[in-house]
């Protein structure tokens, strides 16, 4: 989507325009009070499904520039020391370490299976120094499902969403900010999202290419996605990934047409978070 530099430079745009960000969880806590609303602030969040070292350099362009942002980091960079460090490291430059999770698809719709997954994944976090206290559903497009539509619909369980009331998700309680906008660089372009909550059912909700300029313009809440796996180093090497995801995106939704290929693919969902 942006390089490195792009993004460095779209921060210094921001804080010379003097607009207001805030990370996710501290957006909801401010509006959570009696009388507590938002103008209008720019939220930023970072889905890290691969590569901690560019989200680490993201999160230090942002602190340079005074912005704060959350980080949704899946449970299994909790395993490696050095994933472990980098989530210390951005935490400590004022940023919030989030949870992107996808515990449902990994325990094939089995909501208990899931719900101890997801129990377990939150105290490996806090035994690594990791506060959680916002998360984000991880959407997997290769994964065969029968009986959910999509990691979302875990949290949308009113006994799993009540057993932790200390928890936030951006997705399925977005409604919570008045008239808010959410923006997503997902698919490398950027789109406004109709219907975030529910854009795994078919809807009459579409998406919509947009400009960053519109974006920062906006006089009200909005929520801006950028996937920090997709910030690259150079012009050429975002060409290519780029071209490299169309091409691979293509294929997946050519080969999908057919059934027995789509069961074939499902095993392999998790590859898409190289992408």
């Amino acid at each position: 989507m942006y390089t490195l530099s792009e993004w460095q430079q779209i921060c210094s745009k921001i804080s010379k325009r003097k607009i207001v960000t805030s990370n996710v969880i501290d957006a909801f806590r401010k509006i959570s009070v009696p009388g507590g609303e938002l103008s209008k602030t720019l939220i930023i969040k970072h889905d890290v499904e691969c590569r901690p070292d560019l989200a680490l350099k993201c999160a230090q362009i942002e602190h340079d520039q005074g912005i704060t942002a959350t980080y949704y980091f899946h449970g299994f960079f909790n395993q490696t020391p050095e994933h472990v460090e980098i989530m210390q490291r951005i935490q400590s430059l004022g940023h919030e370490v989030g949870f992107h999770y996808d515990v449902l698809d990994l325990c094939d719709g089995d909501y208990i299976k899931a719900n101890a997954l997801f129990s377990k994944t939150l105290e490996d976090f806090r035994l690594n120094g990791i506060n959680i206290y916002s998360i984000c559903p991880h959407g997997n497009p290769l994964k065969v499902r029968c009986g959910w539509n999509s990691n979302k619909d875990f949290f949308k369980d009113v006994d799993i969403a009540n057993s932790y009331p200390h928890l936030f998700d951006i997705v399925n309680g977005v409604n919570v900010f008045d008239n808010v906008d959410y923006y997503s660089d997902a698919g490398y372009a950027l789109k406004s999202i109709g219907d975030i909550r529910d854009n795994d059912k078919p809807s009459d909700q579409i998406d919509v290419k947009v400009s960053l300029d519109e974006v920062l313009d906006k006089d009200s809440v909005s929520i801006l996605s950028v996937h920090t796996h997709r910030l690259c180093e150079s012009k050429m090497v975002l060409r290519f990934v780029k071209a490299r995801f169309g091409i691979l995106r293509f294929s997946a939704r050519l080969l999908s047409k057919s059934k027995f290929i789509k069961k074939l693919l499902s095993p392999l969902y998790t590859l898409t978070k190289r992408f």
